[in-house]
């Protein structure tokens, strides 16, 4: 059976232009409150889109003139946003390369429940010193080193997802149980060594457990990865990707430029024997038509712009090209993550103009009651690995 198509946008301060807070109606999304985030994530569910990502890093951006710097932390605000919205999935980015995995996967457990199911999370790593610095626990390491850890990191987070089962509460008043001990499991899970860098932290460490958060109601909250598509067969954050993602986001081309990079990672995956959906990361310019979706290119371009690939075109034409790459009769691609260059503008144009066009088109569903992110992307529900040791046992 062919997955669903997957439509989801990110959440990105003012837009994934460089320059959109600069535009006249962007100022309130600026404002460090969350609000802006809040109305954001309504629009888009309203909309019928499947997730929503933030974006998050351990540094400032770069101090460059014209350039938005500081952020909210993705993850924090997902988890104030979860009980806000009712069918969207929200997947915050969190870098592993300086953050516990106890800490990763208490918190993603976490938005998981209050979301009630509707929880992901994009990993990324940092190499660069700035990031280092700010956290100071230990000195930068190479993208090999880096990315070989986060292989490892989301191994042990899904192990401490694992290490409740799922029926471990039994809330027994006769017995004043509320948890029943053998249900609970060390997950003792290591992560390998590799910093080289002179006076940093060296070595491997175990991860013990178990986890402080019930099991989530997905099991495992979605797990992304972005990868360029220029990524070589033997990068580590292509093998990251293709071990231990449920989700990669293809970025750096337009839609048909996806094409060979989407197959690189199905084959990746599937040497792994596993399966994940792919999906590209593309930003949108819309417009009423091609001229006024040009004029507004041309504008964010003139307020700072970075070479990006975009999409800039009517509502209708993105819409016949999604459904060009969706999987089947010829496509590669199982969804999009659209990234608004503007937000004030782009996203009220997906939601009002793109939606219904891919509704029509059979792309976009609507959401049953209660379904989780999962459901939503068609990846089944995985069982806890102690459960099912336990069972053939």
């Amino acid at each position: 059976m062919t997955p669903p198509y997957a439509v989801g946008t990110s959440l990105d301060g003012a837009g994934d232009a460089p320059g959109a807070w600069r535009l006249a109606a962007s100022p309130d999304l600026t404002a460090f409150d969350g609000h802006a985030a809040r109305e954001a994530a309504l629009l888009a569910e309203s909309a019928g889109l499947v997730f929503a990502t933030l974006d998050d890093a351990l540094a400032l951006q770069d101090d460059a003139p014209g350039r938005l710097r500081g952020r909210l932390d993705a993850l924090a605000t997902a988890c104030w946003l979860g009980p806000q919205t009712s069918r969207i999935g929200l997947l915050p980015t969190v870098t592993l390369t300086h953050t516990e995995p106890f800490h990763v996967s208490t918190a993603t457990a976490t938005l998981d429940l209050v979301s009630e199911g509707r929880a992901g999370v994009v990993v990324d790593v940092s190499t660069d010193a700035a990031s280092a610095a700010a956290i100071g626990r230990r000195a930068p390491a190479p993208a090999d080193v880096v990315w070989a850890q986060a292989e490892d990191v989301v191994e042990v987070v899904a192990r401490l997802w694992d290490s409740w089962e799922d029926d471990a509460e039994v809330r027994d008043l006769a017995t004043s149980r509320f948890v029943d001990r053998e249900r609970l499991h060390y997950v003792d899970a290591p992560v390998r060594a590799g910093d080289p860098a002179p006076g940093g932290p060296t070595g491997a460490f175990t991860v013990r457990g178990p986890s402080i958060v019930p099991r989530p109601p997905q099991g495992r909250p979605v797990v992304a990865v972005r990868v360029p598509v220029a990524t070589p067969a033997d990068d580590p954050r292509l093998r990251t990707a293709a071990l231990r993602a449920d989700l990669v986001l293809l970025t750096g081309a337009d839609l048909a430029g996806t094409r060979e990079a989407a197959a690189l990672v199905r084959e990746a995956a599937g040497a792994a024997g596993r399966e994940v959906r792919v999906l590209a990361s593309l930003r949108v310019v819309l417009g009423d038509d091609d001229a006024d979706a040009q004029r507004r290119a041309a504008e964010l371009d003139a307020l700072g712009g970075d070479g990006a690939p975009a999409f800039v075109g009517t509502a209708d034409a993105l819409a016949e090209a999604l459904q060009r790459s969706a999987t089947g009769e010829g496509g590669w691609l199982d969804g999009v993550e659209l990234r608004p260059a503007a937000l004030a503008e782009d996203l009220p144009r997906v939601a009002r103009d793109l939606a219904p066009r891919l509704a029509e088109r059979g792309l976009l569903a609507a959401s049953p009651p209660g379904a989780t992110l999962r459901d939503r992307l068609g990846l089944a529900r995985p069982a806890s690995r102690y459960a099912r040791a336990q069972v053939s046992a």
